[in-house]
């Protein structure tokens, strides 16, 4: 029985031993690569230079040239051993550095230029197309497809460039080529993205909406994966908005499943603090739409670049941290929090939303992820810990600091750069020094512990936290 018991305790340490053996392995190579420009990190490997630093660790703790004691912390030791060993790396790259010649992936679309009444998924993706058109396309083949936007016939073309009407013309049907091509490929991609969703969501697959119940209107943002219009719905005769993949995702199946995974989280949860959608949907050309709620009002972001006093902020930050709770109780985490997902309405009142990187309780098929910046650590790595409620309390941590400071908590001036501040055992700099109040900035920096344990324990507790120093403030009426 007591070897037993040794062994578990055994077992125990080992695996405690090698979680912190991968949390400095991640630390020291992101801090690698953010010491590294574009060039050299094509032809050196970060963790080549980790390993080497922790060869040189070892070796020199047998030696006894340095010595460290049971609860000393080796991070300083270990990131001057790295530092070092990549500087020289780096002059003997610099010193035997060649020209390196990258070639670029170019991809056309298309557009019609006799369209004289689009549809309303026309218009949604219209404004995407041309930019794509425009931007890669290049030489001859650029130079007709611009003129030929701009109306122009082939003899205008042709004179305008001084070429053959011949010349213009097999411009023309290189371009269409190319099209046929990324046409067709993109109706297989769709047909194999159906039936993946289907095995995935089963009944849960078939769309709510469609588009020729609502009425387009204009674009009012934008981002990477997605545009989202103001549109009129017909049936409700009530201003909704509609939000689109991109084009380039219409036929990826992770994008897809992103989008439907969004309306499947919020129809189940209702809170006045939470965006509400009202359907989703998929056109005959193969976009994925979500629809909800219209606020009429601006995010977060607007409340970044303009400072506001404490108290907003705080009310805020209850508001959100209330609507958490919710979802927090059906196991959902939002895993995504930063100004641009808080939409505010006329009255200041504020409704989180995309949910589109949400963690159900433990979902392994989920893929790690969040916003650079405001992302925790373990969102990134599973050595830093299990994703829960905890990584939504750093995430609202990282927001409230971003509104009181200007700045994420852990943002560098590149992606590397802002890896390595998430990953160091380091905080950030401490908001009372920036001039915020002592005891906010004492709540929102325990939220921001890079350990998980050492947080506020759960959104129930974060919140009421929030809620005794929305009342410290005087005058100001509680939400």
């Amino acid at each position: 029985m007591v070897e037993s018991e040794r062994s578990v305790s055994e077992t125990r340490e080992d695996v405690t031993a090698r979680r912190l053996l991968d949390q400095y392995l991640l630390r020291l190579t992101a801090l690698a690569r953010s010491k590294l420009s574009p060039e050299i990190r094509r032809r050196l490997d970060p963790e080549d230079v980790v390993m080497s630093a922790f060869r040189s660790f070892f070796v020199g703790g047998r030696e006894g040239r340095w010595s460290v004691s049971e609860g000393d912390d080796p991070w300083s030791l270990l990131a001057m051993l790295t530092l070092r060993k990549l500087s020289r790396q780096v002059r003997r790259h610099r010193a035997a550095r060649r020209s390196v010649q990258r070639e670029e992936d170019l991809s056309v679309d298309w557009i019609p230029t006799d369209r004289s009444q689009p549809s309303a998924e026309d218009a949604a993706i219209l404004s995407e197309e041309l930019e794509r058109l425009i931007a890669t396309t290049d030489g001859l083949d650029h130079e007709v497809l611009v003129r030929q936007l701009r109306g122009q016939d082939v003899a205008a073309i042709a004179a305008d460039l001084e070429i053959s009407d011949r010349t213009v013309r097999r411009a023309q049907q290189r371009v269409r080529e190319l099209i046929t091509s990324d046409q067709s490929h993109a109706r297989r991609s769709a047909i194999d993205v159906s039936e993946a969703l289907k095995s995935h969501h089963g009944d849960r697959l078939t769309p709510t909406r469609s588009l020729d119940e609502f009425l387009l209107h204009e674009m009012v943002g934008q981002g990477s994966f997605c545009k989202v219009f103001r549109a009129t719905d017909r049936r409700q005769q009530c201003n909704v908005a509609v939000k689109f993949l991109r084009k380039g995702a219409w036929s990826d199946a992770r994008s897809v499943h992103t989008l439907i995974q969004e309306y499947e989280v919020l129809s189940q949860l209702r809170h006045r603090h939470l965006l509400a959608v009202e359907g989703w949907g998929r056109t005959a050309r193969g976009a994925v739409f979500l629809v909800s709620e219209w606020i009429d009002g601006g995010d977060l972001s607007e409340w970044v670049s303009r400072r506001r006093p404490e108290s907003d902020i705080v009310r805020v930050g209850y508001q959100l941290a209330c609507a958490l709770q919710l979802a927090h109780a059906q196991s959902i985490f939002h895993c995504d929090l930063k100004p641009a997902n808080v939409l505010l309405d006329q009255a200041g009142d504020c409704r989180l939303a995309d949910f589109g990187l949400a963690r159900w309780g433990a979902d392994d098929e989920t893929s790690m992820g969040g916003t650079i910046g405001f992302a925790a650590p373990e969102q990134l790595h599973s050595a830093f810990g299990e994703v829960d409620a905890r990584t939504d309390v750093y995430g609202l941590g990282s927001l409230l600091y971003a509104l009181l400071d200007g700045y994420p908590p852990c943002l560098g001036n590149d992606l590397p750069q802002s890896i390595s501040r998430i990953f160091s055992p380091e905080r950030a700099v401490d908001l009372e020094s920036l001039g915020i109040s002592a005891e906010l900035s004492r709540v929102v920096m325990s939220a921001l512990n890079k350990s998980p344990n050492e947080r506020w324990p759960n959104m129930e507790v974060f919140a009421t936290v929030l809620k005794n120093q929305l009342s410290s403030y005087e005058g100001v009426k509680r939400p």
